[in-house]
This record gives C-alpha cells, structure tokens and sequence, in this order.
C-alpha cells in the first residue's frame, strides 16, 4: 500500500503556471490546461539528501523483476524544480551515458559504472517545466516550452568529461518547441508543437549536424498542433522506402504523414479513436506492424477509461491505422512515455513508476515488471515517472521522474511476474448451477509453483476464506487451475480474488489492483421489466431540437429502407419501425445522411429510483447501428450514447467513430449497468448524438428495441411429489398413472416405490394418497 508522506510544495512552481498561462498561444491551450491541472511538485525529506546506490528491494521503491541500481535525486544536478524527459548516447569507445532534461537544462551522466553514476556535465537553458532531448551520431538537440529554440550539443568529446553548446538554432523566430524526432536512417531532425505556425510537424535539414535548417514543415490538409512524433523509414508494402511520421496531436488524434518531400508533406492516414481526450506518444513495435499509443488525458476524463490505458493499433497498411486492442494493468495512473525494444513495451506511467509488459504471441500484453518511483500515491496526476530509455547496449535502464531526478535500473528476466488470465468464470451463479472458475496461470521467469494458486473469496460481507486450486488435466500444455465458488444464498454476492505464486517467489494477482475483486451474484437471471420496439408512436422517444443542429439527416421513426449504408430492416420481431437517420431509399451513400451538425433523439424517463448507486443487477441494452463512408481524412464525425439521472448532467456510455470495430458491421446490441455511471433516480434517460462536423463523410445511424433488465432471485420451485408423470400439474391422471406403475411395476421412475426405501408395497400406496391430497408448492 502507498502512504502519503510530508509534503512541500515549491510555491515558485505554481506562480510559474499562472505567469507562463497567460503567454502560450492556442495552439498549446490544451498543454497549458494540464499542467494548470498538475499536482504541485512535492518533495519528502528523504529525498533531499545526496544519490541512493543500493540494490534491489529499497524500502523506498517496490519493485518486481527490476533491480534499482542508483538513484541520483535532483539535489544532484542543483536543485531544479523538476525532472523531465530523459534520452541515452553511446560514445565511439562504448561508454554509455544518460541525458536527463530538467527544469534548468540539459544534464549528462556517465553510466560506465551504472551503479555509481557521474554527473560529468550540464548545458543551462530557459526555465521550463518540458525539456526534451533525442540524439543523432554525436549530437543532442535539447527543446523547451519556454524559449531559446534548439540547443545543439556537441559530445564528441564526452569521455573526456566535455560536452559544448554549439548553437541555439532560432531561424524563422523559433524559441519554444514541445518535442523533437529523429528517423535514424535519415538526416532529419523533426519539433513537434513549435511556436512557428501551428506548431504543426517542422523538418529540419541536420545533414550539417551543428547547423540545422528548416527544410519544410506540415500545411496542407487540414496541418494540426504535434505534440510528439515517430518518423521511420517504412519497410513494406507500397510505401516501402517512404518516410513516415506518426504525429500524435493532442485532441485532433492520430495522424500519419508522408514527410519523404519536406517541402510537400502529405497527410496519409488519420485515427480519431474512442474516448480520446489527448493523443500523447506511441511507438511502433520493432517489426512496424503495430503501434502503441497512450492518451494523456482520457484516465482523468474519458468516463470509460477507470485505469491505465495503452491503445494497440494495426499499422501494417499505414494509411488506415486501426485500434485493434486496449490492455491495462489495473492501476490508475495516467500514461505517459512508451518505448518498445524486443517483445516488451517498456511505459513511464507518472505516479506508477516504470510498468514492463510482454507482447505474447496471442496478441495480448501482460505486466511483467516495474519499479514504482512515486511510492506516495496511483493517483491519476501529473506526478511521478516522465520518461524512461530502453536501448542503451550494456541492458541499462534509465528512469527520469519529475519530483526525484534520475533512477539507473535493470530488468532482471528471472525474477519477471507471472500473470494471470480469467479462462471460465460464470456472470450469473444460479442456486443450483455451475460455480466452477478456470484461471491460466502465465509463468514469467520461474515455474509456477502448482501448489500455491489460490481463490480467495467470501459471501457477502464476511471474511475471505482460501480455496486451493487444482491443476485442470489434459489442459493443451496450458497452466490452467480451477476450483469451484463458495456456496450462497439467493440475491447474495460473491466477492473473490486469485493470487499465484512461483518458485522464485513472484505473485501474480487477478485482479491485478490490490483494491479490487472480481464478483459474481447468486440469482436466478435477468428479467427483461421494459422494452420500446420503437413501433408506437406515442411511446415517449422525441428528437430533442435544442441539440439538434443538422442541415439534413436527423432523425426520424421509420421503416427502414435499403441504402448504401442504411439498415435495411429494423430488428424487433415482429416489427417494421426503428428510429433512424434520414430515411429513405437511395442509391448514394451522402444522399439523406446527417450533414453539417448534429442530430439528437432522447428516450422516456425510466424510473431506477428503487435501486442504489453502483447496482449492476440493472442493465439496459439496445441494438443500434452506425455506418460512416470516408470522404474526408478529419474524422471527427461520431455516434455519442449518453445516459444522464435527470436530463441535466450527460455521462458518456460509448462512442462510435470511423475506428470502432462495430462501425459499419449492421445492428449491433450494446448492454451496460447505468447506476455504475449515474445516481439512480425516478427520470433517468438516454440520449443518442450523431454528428457530422469532420467534412462531408456519409453518416447514417439507427436504434431499435431498447430494453431494461432487472437481477431476479427466485428459489427454484421444489417438485411436486403428487405429480407423477411430471407434467407440471397434479391432478387425477397422475392418480391413475401411478395404480398403473404400481401393479405394474414399471413407469417413469422405474415402480411404483414412491417413497424410494427400496421396495413397492402398500406403505407406498398410503404415502402417494397422503402427497396427492396435500397441497403442491
């Protein structure tokens, strides 16, 4: 458990913001907007000392799987505000050395002995809370937000203890620049959120290393703010030998570009994808075949993101970069760097520290090492781990952290996590079905230890007992254990966990946050309370025109009619109306879409008053279909699902864009709990926006067969002993039935011995009279 320690607030810090707030230009407005937003820098007293050279296992610093070599604090390098962006430099003899930004410049470590590192060297520049730093062959080119343009260092001569500031390239009138890129195969540095234009990509000629030159920057096709970049040289397909930029640009998203012409740089592909708030950084993978992106702001803002967020996109054709997965390590700190080297994507998530995940064959991505260099708090600010450099040759990793300087670490592979993965667990526990759970078990370094893989669970509000798991034979070569839940009564919760230990000592918990479980209810299902089938036309469905902004398209009760990306037909049976956008046939997929704003429908009031706040035994679900034909690269346009407690507040269930994988895939049913995003309350609704505000994109939207299901519990209903032929009534058949099985000695429970002790006779004869005249439950 993390514990909040003394706190000192740098008061110089936050009269920085308010001076700096005022003089940013709107490019930068949503930048400036988070570090109004940021924690104060804080310090413990622990920290003000002089550089911690230990092992792994520093009370400071939980850790697994990584050894914390040294730790040089900002005292280190004179006591700046705070630490920033880190980068690494091999010389020609082969010493390694770390470049750590701070507040006050540019400073350098020799990591010849990672153990005892040397601070050889600083190059001062403007106060600033970003400094970023890349290399390319003996020169690094330091950034900042606050002025001086770019810093160009020589380090030819670093192993001699000089590095020398060449020149600060301030051509055109630049002074402030975010971020720099560099394609290593190319002699081009790129900034990204310069103060030059928009600060759109800008490429400058470095084939002069001490002398660069702006050579082109992004204008066409709609140019937008960078806040970080990836150039490469692409390697397949049809832009093998191109240039390519990934260009994470805050709130507008991702955009790819062709920069192989620097004066003529093309925008080749866009991804606006759900829940974005501000596309931050990414890397590719080493093969180029995906990228890895993490959004700032969406931890704090995206109601559907609770914890750390890491988006994995498809980039093999780059032009249509395609989400294909999200994974999280249940934490909820936001992400901020990410690098990838090998199999592993290596992410400076603030208050949680370095997190290590392995890219597994399947596809998924699990945690298998990290070293938390915030140990006060996972809160989702803006304290914590900046950046971290993966590449160094000798396996060196390096850390900086905004509030405690630079960390010098090392993965160790044996002492790596296991994981774990839900394989079977059921969503419902009726009183008399299955409660088996299967869990598989991912080794990390060491063996799991078969004998230690636990459930531990209670009922209710009791304590939580431990259940041993048992290994699942003939499991395919998998390490799969299972073990059956706890028994309970009707309507209560089961409340559970599975931890895994392995035979180096390594725990693996699922779920992976230490405060939460995984629960099931006992109960009987579902029952449906309420539908709308959307064929009445007085059942409280309205297009609400206050939001409803729309040039054409909006919604409408129809009948579907055949189109180019219409529904076809509704989905209730039987039925024929749906709530749809536009109506009509046509042949073209831009006639009768909604165009130029937005269009709004709003359900009924559904009265959730009865139930409490964070209850899942409600759901509501509805089939909706959305269709977007691309004609633009700004896809902005999407398909909002809200629900709201009193038709005041609006909370975000989903949104559909150009990316989502249901996007353009027919009716699609979508269910969700509201009381886990709402109070309950007499007059909850649902609203749902379609929008066209991205260029003229084909944009057509349905909903049909809404519905609202409440958890029942009912006890099953015990047999009745009288009804003999088991029609589900007794009445004088079954009496007649049973004198024919009984001198008979046959029927459907094989004689006549109704009362099972194993003989037929007249004891038999008397119990069934006495069942037949007694009430049946």
């Amino acid at each position: 458990m993390k514990a909040s320690g003394p706190v000192f607030v740098l008061a110089s810090f936050a009269l920085g913001v308010v001076a700096l707030l005022g003089a940013r230009s709107q490019a930068h407005e949503e930048d400036w907007r988070k570090l109004a937003d940021r924690e104060p820098i804080v310090r413990a007293p622990a920290l003000l000392g002089g550089p911690f050279n230990g092992l792994r296992g520093a009370a400071e610093f939980d850790s697994q799987g990584v050894d914390l070599l040294a730790w040089l604090p900002l005292t280190e390098f004179g006591d700046p505000e705070n630490g920033a962006d880190c980068w690494g430099y091999v010389s020609p003899s082969g010493r390694e050395y770390a470049i750590l930004g701070t507040s006050s410049g540019t400073e350098f470590i020799d990591l010849s002995d990672p153990a005892n590192p040397v601070h050889i060297a600083s190059i001062p520049g403007a106060e600033s809370l970003w400094r970023d730093i890349k290399v390319k062959g003996h020169h690094a080119y330091s950034v900042n937000e606050d002025s001086g343009g770019v810093q160009v260092i020589d380090l030819s001569q670093i192993d001699q203890g000089a590095v020398t500031l060449v020149t600060s390239v301030t051509e055109g009138g630049l002074q402030t620049v975010h971020n720099v890129a560099i394609n290593p195969e190319s002699d081009t540095l790129y900034l990204a959120g310069s103060n030059i234009g928009n600060g759109s990509l800008l490429a400058m000629d470095i084939s002069d290393p001490a002398n660069p030159t702006i050579v082109g920057r992004w204008q066409q096709q709609g140019a937008r703010y960078a806040h970080d970049a990836q150039v490469v040289t692409w390697r397949s397909g049809p832009l093998a030998g191109r240039e390519i930029a990934f260009s994470f640009d805050g709130g507008n998203g991702l955009h790819v570009l062709d920069v192989t012409v620097k004066s003529d740089i093309r925008l080749i592909g866009v991804s606006r994808y759900a829940d974005l708030r501000y596309c931050h950084q990414g890397w590719l993978s080493p093969d180029h075949t995906r990228l890895y992106v993490n959004d700032e702001l969406d931890e704090r803002y995206a109601p559907n993101v609770t914890t750390t967020l890491t988006r994995v996109f498809d980039v093999t054709d780059p032009e249509n970069p395609t989400l294909i997965d999200t994974f999280t390590n249940g934490l909820g700190a936001i992400d901020h760097n990410l690098y990838t080297k090998d199999d592993l994507v290596f992410e400076a998530n603030y208050t949680t520290g370095l997190r290590v995940f392995r890219a597994r064959d399947d596809g998924t991505h699990d945690e298998v090492a990290f070293i938390d260099t915030h140990p006060n708090d996972d809160d989702p600010t803006f304290n914590g781990a900046w950046s971290v450099y993966p590449y160094l040759p000798s396996g060196t990793l390096i850390i900086s952290d905004i509030e405690r300087g630079l960390f010098v670490t090392r993965l160790v592979e044996d002492r790596f996590a296991p994981s774990l993965r839900l394989a079977d667990a059921p969503e419902i526990v009726t009183p008399s079905g299955s409660r088996m759970v299967t869990v598989e078990v991912i080794p990390g370094g060491p063996a799991i230890d078969a004998s230690r893989v636990t459930l531990h669970a209670r009922i209710g509000e009791g304590p939580f007992l431990s259940y041993p798991m048992r290994p699942v034979e003939d499991d395919g070569g998998a390490d799969r254990f299972v073990v059956e839940l706890p028994e309970g009564e009707c309507a209560e919760v089961v409340e559970y966990l599975i931890t895994a230990i392995d035979e180096g000592g390594g725990v693996a918990r699922l779920p992976i946050n230490a405060a939460d479980t995984l629960s099931v209810r006992i109960a009987s299902e579902f029952q449906q309370v309420g539908t709308w089938t959307m064929e009445a036309e007085d059942d409280g469905w309205r297009v609400e025109e206050r939001f409803s902004t729309a040039r054409e398209g909006a919604w409408e009760r129809a009948v579907p009619a055949p189109g180019p990306n219409q529904p076809f037909e509704d989905v209730s049976e039987p039925g024929l109306s749906a709530w749809v956008t536009g109506p009509g046939p046509t042949d073209n997929a831009f006639d009768r879409d909604v165009d130029d704003g937005s269009t709004t429908l709003i359900s009924p009031s559904i009265d959730l008053s009865a139930f409490e706040a964070g209850d899942d035994a409600v759901k509501i679900a509805y089939h909706r279909w959305y269709s977007q034909v691309v004609e633009s690269r700004d896809r902005a346009d999407t398909f909002r699902v809200e629900v709201s407690r009193n038709g005041d507040r609006w909370f975000e269930v989903e949104s559909l864009g150009v990316e989502h994988p249901d996007t353009g895939a027919g009716w699609v049913r979508h269910e969700f709990a509201p009381l886990t995003i709402i109070d309950p309350g007499p007059n909850v609704q649902l609203r749902f926006v379609v929008d066209d505000i991205g260029g003229d994109d084909g944009i057509e939207a349905g909903v049909d067969d809404v519905s609202v299901f409440v958890l029942r519990c009912e006890e099953p209903v015990p047999p009745c002993p009288a009804d003999w032929n088991a029609d589900d009534a007794a009445n004088p058949q079954d009496f007649f039935d049973f004198l024919n099985d009984y001198f008979s000695g046959a029927g459907p429970r094989g004689t006549g011995d109704f009362n099972a002790d194993g003989f037929t006779n007249a004891q038999d004869f008397f119990d069934f009279l006495n069942a037949y005249y007694e009430a049946c439950p």
